[in-house]
């Protein structure tokens, strides 16, 4: 059979870069008709006009009577890539990076350019995971209020409530809006103001109005803001421990200010009537400069001298003390006041510029044993000296060693580097009455007890000596107090004791003196009455007591009532008794009276009182018992020491027995004493030789004679070995130790 060739069209370069289906075309080679069957040599390449089909693919003409189907791998029907898109062949969606027509066509329900594209936060619709139109879900931006959403982390408030997203509130628990912390700072949500700790971007996010790297701060005094409960910035209230705020400051009471006045919620400038204590003053509306206020009255509160009306300032208090130029001083009772056998003079000289009168320390004439005819008129005042005579000789009384001692002590302890102190001069003057018992120096004396006498009264010379004191420190220029009276007595009293109490009252009333403690509180009160009446003065006229040891009695006295009642007075009238210091230390010239250096040295005893009284207005205390306990048979007695610490001597003073200390009870045979010892400096411990039993029981000290009629003084008479540590310097090389009172203290 011969080789039927087709016609040959030639191919373009380009077309055969086309797939051989694509291009519409077929190639054969080696097939029927392309190379005759026995040529042996290369046949030349010729391409059909119409080829056919390769034996391995379907006929053209048998794919197109064939149905399109969702796999047949060829893109057809309106399906818009193979196998996948439109609706004609039932394909599924195509994936991404196919090509598509509209969305419908692509599993991600989006086509773009006629490509499938993935989902996005930007493509206009809700996909993956989307709660809401390009929002929502894990990808996407969160959702706006009134958008849809699953969960609460959905929405940018981050409230989801009913599938919805809310808008921000100050009290759904988040922080969002412009809170800084969840529902506080910020402003739009109107949330509160954050609490310390919580977080903040400015001052105006935080209730204390400080924040600090981004946290709120607690108040402080000093954050420069008003805040806690301060009133005004870094000042009021008391959270912040912020001080007291200035005049004009906002307060809200009184103590918020520094001013201590707070008006019209304003903090006030001090004045010297506001009634609070502010400014420089010392006290209430007194003291200090910077408010004009007066000065301060005793017992006031004070910084300086200046604040107090006596220009003294003693531990911070104005002490009840009132200086004057001329301070009296007037001394009463018998023999041992006006120095009986108290010579020769020892003080002849005046050291400091105390002041007597020219008539003397004694104003009174023509004495006998009973009393004194006339009073001598001074006419001025001159130097405090000793010489004065009793009866025919002269002699050293108190007065000296009283005014001088107390001149030292305001120079050089109490008032030191206090210009006043060598201003306060003592003037002492004299009008006791050798052996006259209380109804005689009493207000209205004993003018019975003396037919035909003219006596002038003790009591009544007194005021008379008040009256020329005043006129002539008046004359001098000088302010003027009589600032206590002395009285050295008792002896008269102590014999006479049973039939002289009790009395009637210097005021007549019956019976109103019952014992001699009542007739100490007595005279005092009639002396301050009577003399203040004389002087016009406010300030107190304390009695001050030297206690009575000079008795010698027979065997049946063994203790004297008046020193005991000495004591008494003392504890009932405190500060207007003042009981100094016993005397039995003292040494004696005779059976009952004082030597002149004795007498001298008393004098010093009643300046430590005086002084310590008038120049600090303090209460002076002699040594004497403050409480007294016991345990078994061990009673501890705890002593007021002026000079601690207490100690038991027996060099000074002989040992009577036991230190002087006795116990007693109403058994009939009480335990007795077999221990005494001092076991701290204001302690003395008792031992008895067994616990007591009866009743009554009492310790007493210095109290009982030993050794039948003896003369008083510290070897032979009724004493005790107890006294503190005084120092205190004399003028004149004396001991001033103070020794301890008689006492009788009950025992529980």
């Amino acid at each position: 059979m011969g080789i039927v060739r087709r016609a040959l069209t030639r191919v373009p370069f380009a077309a055969l870069l086309c797939a051989p289906v694509a291009c519409g075309i077929s190639l054969d080679v080696g097939g029927p008709g392309s190379r005759d069957a026995g040529a042996g040599a290369d046949a030349t390449v010729a391409f059909d006009a119409a080829p056919k089909n390769d034996a391995s693919a379907p006929d053209v003409a048998a794919d197109t009577a064939r149905p399109p189907r969702p796999d047949d791998g060829i893109k057809n029907g309106d399906e818009t890539d193979v196998d996948c898109g439109g609706t004609s062949t039932g394909a599924p969606k195509c994936d991404l990076g196919k090509t598509c027509a509209k969305a419908a066509d692509c599993t991600t329900n989006l086509c773009l350019l006629g490509v499938c594209r993935g989902p996005s936060s930007t493509d206009g619709i809700q996909n993956a995971d989307e709660t809401d139109i390009d929002c929502g879900g894990a990808a996407a931006p969160q959702c706006d209020d009134a958008k849809a959403c699953l969960l609460a982390r959905d929405c940018t408030s981050g409230v989801c409530t009913g599938g919805v997203c809310q808008a921000p509130t100050a009290t759904d628990g988040v922080k969002n809006g412009d809170e800084t912390d969840v529902d506080c700072g910020g402003a739009s949500t109107s949330a509160p103001k954050c609490a310390d700790t919580k977080a903040c971007k400015l001052p105006a996010d935080c209730t204390s109005g400080v924040c600090t790297g981004g946290v709120c701060q607690a108040p402080t005094a000093t954050d420069g803001v008003k805040n806690g409960d301060e009133t005004d910035v870094d000042c009021g209230g008391t959270s912040t421990s912020a001080p007291k705020c200035t005049d004009a400051k906002a307060c809200v009471a009184a103590s918020d200010c520094r001013s201590g006045v707070c008006t019209g919620n304003v903090c006030q400038a001090p004045t010297s009537t506001d009634g609070i204590k502010n400014g420089d003053e010392s006290d209430v509306d007194c003291g200090g400069i910077s408010t004009g206020a007066p000065k301060c009255k005793p017992a006031m509160s004070c910084v300086l001298p200046r604040d107090c009306d006596n220009g003294m300032c003693t531990g911070g208090t104005c002490p009840n003390v009132y200086l004057f130029g001329l301070n009296h001083v007037l001394s009463t009772g018998q023999s041992n006041s006006v120095a009986n056998g108290g010579s020769p003079v020892l003080s002849t000289t005046q050291p400091f510029n105390n002041k007597m009168f020219n008539a003397g320390v004694m104003t009174s004439l023509n004495c006998d044993g009973n009393g004194c005819l006339g009073y001598d008129t001074p006419t001025s005042l001159v130097p405090l000296t000793e010489g004065d005579r009793f009866f025919n000789y002269a002699i050293e009384t108190m007065s000296s060693g009283l005014g001088n001692q107390a001149s030292r002590l305001a120079r050089d302890l109490y008032l030191a580097g206090n210009p006043v102190a060598t201003t306060q001069d003592v003037m002492v003057s004299l009008h006791g009455r050798s052996g006259n018992a209380y109804p005689c120096i009493r207000k209205g004396g004993c003018p019975g007890w003396f037919p035909g006498k003219a006596y002038v009264l003790p009591f009544s010379e007194g005021l008379m000596q008040a009256t020329d004191g005043l006129r002539l420190a008046s004359a001098a220029g000088l302010s003027y107090a009589v600032r206590g009276v002395t009285i050295i007595h008792g002896e008269s009293d102590h014999y006479g004791y049973a039939t002289l109490y009790p009395m009637a009252g210097a005021d007549g009333t019956p019976g109103k003196i019952k014992n001699y403690a009542d007739a100490m509180i007595e005279l005092q009160s009639d002396y301050e009455t009577a003399i203040r009446g004389v002087t016009g003065q406010t300030v107190p006229v304390p009695l001050y007591v030297a206690q009575m040891h000079s008795w010698v009695g027979d065997a049946a006295v063994t203790f004297s009532a008046v020193t005991r009642d000495q004591y008494l007075a003392h504890k009932r009238a405190p500060g207007k008794v003042v009981l100094v210091a016993p005397t039995y230390p003292l040494v004696f010239g005779d059976a009952l009276h004082f030597s002149n250096v004795s007498n001298r040295r008393l004098g010093e005893y009643f300046a430590k009182a005086y002084a310590k009284v008038t120049l600090t207005g303090q209460p002076w205390e002699p040594l004497r018992p403050s409480t007294v306990t016991r345990a078994g048979n061990v009673i501890t007695v705890k002593f007021l020491v002026p000079a601690p610490p207490i100690v038991l001597d027996t060099t000074r003073v002989t040992n009577p027995g036991n230190y002087g200390f006795e116990y007693s009870d109403a058994s009939g045979a009480p335990p007795a004493i077999t221990a005494v010892a001092v076991t701290a400096p204001d302690t003395v411990q008792i031992t008895l030789a067994a616990a007591p039993v009866g009743a009554s029981r009492v310790v007493r000290y210095a109290y009982t004679r030993v050794g039948g009629s003896t003369a008083p003084g510290p070897t032979t008479g009724v004493r005790g070995n107890l006294r503190d540590s005084d120092a205190t310097p004399s003028n004149y090389g004396n001991e001033l130790q103070n020794w301890c009172v008689t006492f009788e203290e009950p025992v529980p």
